[in-house]
């Protein structure tokens, strides 16, 4: 029941990335659950023991709900960003790879011509297969400088963006339920999608920051 003694499912981390890409969400939450305004919809505020009123569970479901919509957004928009970089860098080693064929070409073509000319065709072509080579690991390459450290944070929120669909699609299911919040089963579960949702948060917010220059792009989106 609402006076049960019981530790509280964790939403920090899903208070975090709503203050980071969707504040309004976040400042709705806080009108329509004003006493949990200064306490779990607060970023840095850790959930702990204590007594949970049932205003209290209703608050983070629904901060999870938000969540886990805004987890989906932004892996979506993530992806195409992370994607376009890919195909460019994938268009890139091709260019690379046939221009230092072009310039190696050359380069036996001036020597049998011994002429100046020739040579520095040949050595431009070179030079420019080895620019767009740079560019293409430069393309690739994340906050850890890998060659392929796009490829890292590509495949968390591909696995994520279904996860978020499953956990809102459980989360309404349960809250559609009457006096779900009162319910002892329910609200385990309910606690069980929301700790899921939490460090699901976590996740697709270190993926984003592990691509130079996403996050403000996703900032600056419709989340």
């Amino acid at each position: 029941m609402g006076g049960e003694r019981t530790t509280a499912a964790p939403v920090e981390e899903i208070v975090f990335v709503l203050d980071r890409f969707a504040p309004a969400r976040l400042d709705d939450l806080r009108v329509r659950f004003p006493e949990s305004a200064e306490t779990i919809l607060r970023r840095g505020v850790l959930a702990g023991a204590g007594e949970r009123k049932i205003e209290e569970i209703k608050a983070r479901a629904e901060t999870a709900l938000e969540g886990v919509e805004v987890i989906e957004t932004l892996c979506t928009q993530g992806l195409v960003a992370i994607g376009r970089r890919l195909t460019t860098a994938n268009r890139l080693d091709l260019v690379g790879e046939v221009t230092s064929v072009l310039g190696s070409s050359s380069a036996l073509l001036s020597i049998a011509q011994e002429h100046l000319r020739f040579a520095g065709t040949g050595a431009a072509i070179a030079l420019l297969g080895a620019l767009t080579a740079i560019g293409s690991k430069h393309l690739r390459r994340g906050v850890r400088g890998g060659k392929d450290d796009l490829l890292g944070p590509y495949t968390i929120l591909a696995q994520a963006a279904p996860q978020a669909v499953d956990l809102g699609r459980e989360l309404k299911f349960i809250m559609k339920m009457p006096s779900f919040s009162t319910l002892s089963e329910a609200r385990e579960q309910i606690a069980v999608i929301i700790k899921k949702t939490n460090e699901l948060s976590r996740q697709v917010y270190e993926a984003i920051v592990n691509v130079p220059g996403l996050e403000p792009s996703l900032k600056s989106g419709n989340v």
